[in-house]
């Protein structure tokens, strides 16, 4: 198994083998730290019970939606699934010993194929006690020096997921609130290899908390995740000392939105919990078993023509292999403005209309030369992050799969006080710094931030 580092200087001290997936990627070695699932069961107003805007998604409870379970894949009916938990409820100002957790496993058809258990607080079986014995894993495969796991047999290929839920202690009855998951493995394992099957354990929205175990002094967070976009492309993600306390984070082709204007919908939001979830996300890189990475980026496939109508406007005919995206830029000779067409295309011949209208909206005349360029955008990736308040150090976002040139990356942040923009893009790639910093003034605190990386496949530029 490869053991993977941290970047920007943030080295896990490991064990030299280590039989695990969860805590042990998200979780810093310093002192005091811990990175806990971030949960929330109220379905209806999302845990604002605190005030101040702070919404909270619904990740990995009971009736969440799709996009926002905690999954995990069995590629092969001798797999098994060893899972671990800290139920720990020690989060201040979270402190109230009147409830405890519990999980269930279901298989992606909904029914429950491991029963309502309790994520145990305790010495005991399923109990993870430190970081230490998470990263060593399941005893059951590490031998010791781990934990006791709960163990769990699919039997059958497929996807499944957990779900968790809070439970108060008097009644027995189900709270609508926020809880922590302090400490989590799901393992699989395949039992005639007798290999961990790492990149299996994925969600399309996840949810943390940050801090320290002393007290309400939250804790920057650095670490690494996967996003597999609908073009088979494997983007990294690395966060460095990343303020977080409680965020949450997603990733997608389209933005903050889905308005169809990919400009305003990539832009950032201020004061607003945006949750537009779509890739999965991984802790480790996708199990290429089950989820193939792309070996070459997307190409067009035909000549790219444009058709004129008498009343201005025009449609453009782009072929290509791949899903993705496609930006026209569309150059005029003066008095009018440049302006461009961004979209999303599915494999095959795509039409995108031009409305014959200029980039401050004048009617552009027929007779009129008109220039384009087309850029096919493969492995686009937009990672909005909700409530992050400062992030002084930026991201380094890496092309994982496949070979390639390190996607440049950009941000619109005008719809947030003080907030600038990159449109002609930033390569994080060390030793480069990283990308998109905030530093200053608890800028994202409660706003959606949005930082957007892509590889560009162009077009020579044609007469319309």
């Amino acid at each position: 198994m490869k053991l993977r580092h941290l970047l920007f200087g943030f080295l896990f001290i490991m064990p030299l083998f280590s039989y695990s997936e969860g805590s042990n990627e998200i979780w810093v070695d310093q002192p005091g730290h811990r990175t806990s699932l971030h949960l929330c069961s109220d379905l209806v107003s999302h845990c604002n019970q605190f005030g101040g805007g702070d919404d909270r998604s619904n990740f990995a409870v009971y009736g969440c939606d799709s996009l926002d379970r905690l999954y995990f894949y069995i590629n092969d009916p001798n797999e098994v699934v060893y899972l671990g938990f800290n139920g720990t409820q020690a989060h201040p100002p979270f402190t109230s010993a009147d409830w405890h957790v519990v999980f269930r496993i279901r298989h992606i058809g909904g029914a429950v194929v491991y029963p309502e258990t309790e994520a145990p607080s305790v010495l005991g079986a399923g109990f993870i006690a430190d970081i230490a014995n998470a990263r060593v894993g399941p005893n059951q495969i590490a031998g010791a020096g781990g934990y006791d796991a709960f163990e769990f047999t699919p039997g059958a290929v497929g996807e499944y997921y957990l779900e968790f839920q809070r439970v108060d202690n008097n009644t027995g009855n189900y709270e609508a609130d926020e809880f922590f998951m302090e400490l989590f493995d799901v393992t699989v394992y395949d039992t005639v290899a007798s290999e961990i099957r790492t990149g299996r354990l994925y969600s399309r929205a996840w949810q943390f908390w940050d801090e320290r175990a002393q007290g309400f002094n939250f804790q920057n967070h650095s670490s690494t995740f996967y996003a597999y976009s609908i073009d088979s492309i494997i983007t990294s993600l690395t966060y460095d000392q990343m303020e977080g306390r409680a965020w949450s984070m997603y990733c997608n082709q389209f933005g903050v939105q889905q308005s169809g204007n990919f400009i305003i919908d990539r832009m950032s939001v201020e004061n607003l919990q945006a949750h537009v979830p779509e890739y999965p996300i991984f802790l480790n890189p996708p199990d290429t078993l089950v989820f193939p990475p792309a070996t070459v980026p997307g190409s067009i496939t035909d000549t790219i023509t444009c058709t004129s109508f008498c009343d201005g406007t025009k449609i453009f005919r782009v072929v290509v292999d791949k899903p993705g995206s496609v930006e026209i830029i569309l150059d005029f000779d003066p008095p009018y403005v440049t302006t461009s067409l961004q979209v999303i295309v599915s494999t095959g011949e795509n039409f995108i209309p031009w409305d014959g209208l200029d980039g401050v909206g004048a009617p552009v005349n027929n007779n009129t030369n008109i220039d384009f360029t087309v850029s096919y955008i493969n492995g686009l990736t937009n990672l909005p992050l909700y409530d992050i308040e400062v992030n002084p150090n930026g991201f380094s976002i890496g092309l994982y799969a496949p070979t390639g040139a390190t996607p440049l990356v950009f941000w619109d942040d005008t719809n947030i006080s003080g907030g600038g923009t990159n449109l002609t893009g930033c390569n994080s790639e060390p030793p480069n710094p990283g990308c998109h910093q905030w530093p200053f003034n608890d800028f994202g605190d409660h706003n959606t931030i949005n930082t957007l990386s892509l590889i560009h496949i162009s077009e020579p530029t044609r007469l319309c």
